[in-house]
This record gives C-alpha cells, sequence and structure tokens, in this order.
C-alpha cells in the first residue's frame, strides 16, 4: 500500500512533462513484424512513424566472448504521455548511427493517466 504524503504534486509532474516536452526531438520508430510464410520461413516486415522521445546517456561496453569481444550498449528514453505515444518491446530507434531496441516501457506514475513514458534501450548487435 503506498501512502500519499500530503504533498501537491502536479506542479512537478506538470514541470517535468514541459521539460521532457522541450528538450524531445522527433525520432523515426521502425517496428518489425515476423510472419511465417508457406515454406515456413520466418520472414520480417517493418513498418516505420515517428515519435517525439527525449534520448539520453547512450552506454558501451565490451564483453568478452568465447570467438572475441562483442559490444554491449544501452539508452534511456523519456516520452510525454499526450496520447498519441505509440511504442512497444521491440521497437526500434537510430541514436548517433547506432541501432537501439526497446527493452522496456513504463508509464510513470503508474496510474490509468501518466505523465510520462520511461523507455530502456539496448544494443542491437547484427
Amino acid at each position: 500500500m503506498v501512502r500519499s504524503s500530503g504533498l501537491p504534486t502536479s506542479r512537478g509532474r506538470h514541470g517535468m512533462r514541459r521539460v521532457v516536452s522541450a528538450r524531445s526531438e522527433p525520432v523515426v520508430v521502425t517496428r518489425p513484424t515476423t510472419t511465417v510464410n508457406d515454406l515456413d520461413e520466418t520472414v520480417e516486415t517493418t513498418s516505420e512513424h515517428t515519435e517525439s522521445l527525449r534520448l539520453y546517456e547512450p552506454q558501451e561496453r565490451r564483453a568478452a566472448q568465447r570467438t572475441g569481444e562483442r559490444v554491449e550498449g544501452a539508452l534511456g528514453g523519456l516520452a510525454v504521455a499526450d496520447g498519441t505515444f505509440d511504442m512497444q518491446r521491440g521497437d526500434r530507434v537510430t541514436h548517433g548511427g547506432v541501432v537501439y531496441e526497446v527493452d522496456s516501457v513504463v508509464a510513470h506514475p503508474s496510474t490509468d493517466d501518466p505523465d510520462l513514458y520511461v523507455l530502456d534501450f539496448t544494443r542491437r548487435n547484427g
């Protein structure tokens, strides 16, 4: 059970929405869809749409593999909940020439009427 602090939060949430909205940029989002054809081959088709996102903190690290090194990375994102937001796990964005895939989308606050969406991306290799 979550208890209220009694402090009003609407001004703070409005300020967060305003800052994220001011720093957001249009980003092309690619949504892959996989289907299986008559020959039991998996076919991937993509569709694109544009979202207004604030992408931040790209990270990279090298992970040792048996066959060499692999570059892994992460990226954070914020979006204002304006009623038109349409992103889901598996969607892809390109930031700094690197393709990232949505790992999670979390509404904040977690109510029926969120103010922001917090996105976590992972670097897509290959």
